[in-house]
C-alpha cells in the first residue's frame, strides 16, 4: 500500500512538473506582420442617389440591374405642385410683356406732351415780344402763359409716371423670369437622373410609396469594376500605407484573393472610432456583388528568418521568464501567434511558459 501510494505522489510530482516546466528557445523563421479589417466589397463610383425633394413616387424608368449612361433618367416623383408654380410664373412674365406695351403708350404720351409743351413755349414767346410792341392785351399774354406752364408740368407729370413704370416693368419682368427658372427646378428636382454611366444596384422604393428628401433613393456604381473598402481601427492607422498588399477571404467565395490598398481616408469616423481605406483588387476576380461582406489582413511589414518565440511566452509585452527570472526584451515584428526578438535574449536562452 506504502508503494502504491509514494508511486501515486510521484506521478503527480512528474506531470505538475511536465504542465508547469515547459520550455523553448527562439527559432528562426520567416514572419509576417499584417492589420486585420472588417470590409466590404464596393463598385467603382458607387454613390447613393437622392431627391432633394419629398414626393410620390410616380414612376421608375429602369429596373435593379439595368445598365444606364450619364444624365438618364431612373425615377419620378407626382410633381403637381411644382408645375402650377411654373404655369403661374409663366402667367407671371405674360402680365409683365402686357406691361411693356403700357409703359410704350406712356412713353408716346411724354413724346406729344414734349412737342405741346415746345409749340405752347414758342407761342408764349411770341406772344411776350407782341405784347412789348403794344399789340394784344395782357389777358391775352396771361392765357399763353398758362397753357404753357400747364403742357410744362403735364411733361413733368408724365415723366415721373414713365420713370415709375420703367422700373416696375423692369422689376416685375426679372421677379418674373426668376420665378420662371426657379419653378423649372424645382420641376427638374421631381426627376432623378444618373450621375455616371453605370449600373443600378438598388431601388428601395415601390411605385406609389412617399420618398422623403435625402434619403438613399437608389445605388450607382461602375457595371465591372469593384473595390474593397475596410475600417481600420484607430490604433492601427500609423502602420498602412498605400501600395501595401491585402489578403482577402470572401464569405461567398471559398478561394482568397489579393488587393492592394488604393486610397486612405484622411478623418476618423467618431462613430465607430475608424479610419475608412478602400483597395483595388490585383488579379482578376470571382463575380462580385456590392455589399459582399469579407474579412482582409492587411500586411504591413514581413522579415526572413526571424528570431521569434510564441506570443504565449511574451510578459506584459517586454519579458520573458527563464530559470533566473523575468529578462526584459526588445520585440519586432508580431503576428496572431509569434513575435520577433531582437534583443535581451540569444539563441541558447531556454525560456519558461509563464
Amino acid at each position: 500500500m506504502k508503494s502504491i501510494a509514494l508511486f501515486s505522489v510521484l506521478a503527480t510530482l512528474l506531470f505538475s512538473c511536465k504542465n508547469n516546466g515547459e520550455t523553448i528557445k527562439t527559432s528562426q523563421t520567416d514572419i509576417v506582420e499584417s492589420v486585420y479589417a472588417s470590409a466590404k466589397i464596393k463598385s467603382f463610383n458607387q454613390y447613393s442617389q437622392r431627391f432633394s425633394v419629398g414626393g410620390k413616387l410616380l414612376n421608375y424608368f429602369v429596373t435593379e440591374g439595368d445598365i444606364v449612361k450619364a444624365g438618364q433618367s431612373i425615377a419620378q416623383l407626382e410633381n403637381t405642385a411644382p408645375e402650377l408654380s411654373l404655369h403661374n410664373a409663366e402667367m407671371a412674365f405674360q402680365i409683365s410683356k402686357d406691361n411693356e406695351s403700357l409703359l410704350r403708350d406712356i412713353k408716346l404720351q411724354f413724346q406729344t406732351a414734349q412737342k405741346v409743351c415746345s409749340l405752347d413755349s414758342i407761342n408764349y414767346i411770341r406772344q411776350q415780344r407782341l405784347y412789348a410792341n403794344s399789340i394784344g392785351t395782357l389777358n391775352q399774354l396771361e392765357s399763353f402763359k398758362l397753357k404753357f406752364e400747364t403742357s410744362k408740368n403735364t411733361v413733368s407729370s408724365i415723366s415721373e409716371k414713365l420713370k415709375s413704370q420703367s422700373s416696375i416693368y423692369k422689376y416685375s419682368k426679372a421677379q418674373a423670369q426668376n420665378n420662371i427658372e426657379i419653378a423649372r427646378k424645382n420641376t427638374k428636382d421631381f426627376t432623378v437622373n444618373s450621375f455616371i454611366d453605370g449600373k443600378i444596384y438598388v431601388l428601395p422604393y415601390k411605385i406609389g410609396e412617399m420618398v422623403l428628401p435625402q434619403q438613399e433613393f437608389a445605388v450607382i456604381g461602375d457595371a465591372t469594376q469593384f473595390l474593397l473598402e475596410m475600417e481600420i481601427d484607430e490604433a492601427d492607422i500609423s502602420k498602412i500605407n498605400l501600395g501595401q498588399m491585402v489578403i482577402v477571404k470572401l464569405e461567398a467565395y471559398k478561394q482568397t484573393l489579393k488587393a492592394k490598398i488604393s486610397k486612405i481616408y484622411p478623418s476618423l469616423d467618431p462613430k465607430t472610432q475608424s479610419f475608412k481605406i478602400e483597395a483595388i483588387f490585383a488579379e482578376n476576380t470571382p463575380k462580385l456583388y456590392p455589399g459582399l461582406t469579407a474579412e482582409a489582413n492587411i500586411i504591413t511589414n514581413t522579415k526572413k528568418q526571424a528570431n521569434v518565440i510564441p506570443l504565449t511566452y511574451l510578459i506584459d509585452n517586454k519579458y520573458v521568464k527563464t530559470k533566473d527570472g523575468n529578462i526584459e526584451v526588445k520585440t519586432g515584428l508580431r503576428n496572431f501567434t509569434h513575435i520577433e526578438i531582437l534583443s535581451g535574449i540569444d539563441a541558447n536562452t531556454v525560456l519558461m511558459k509563464p
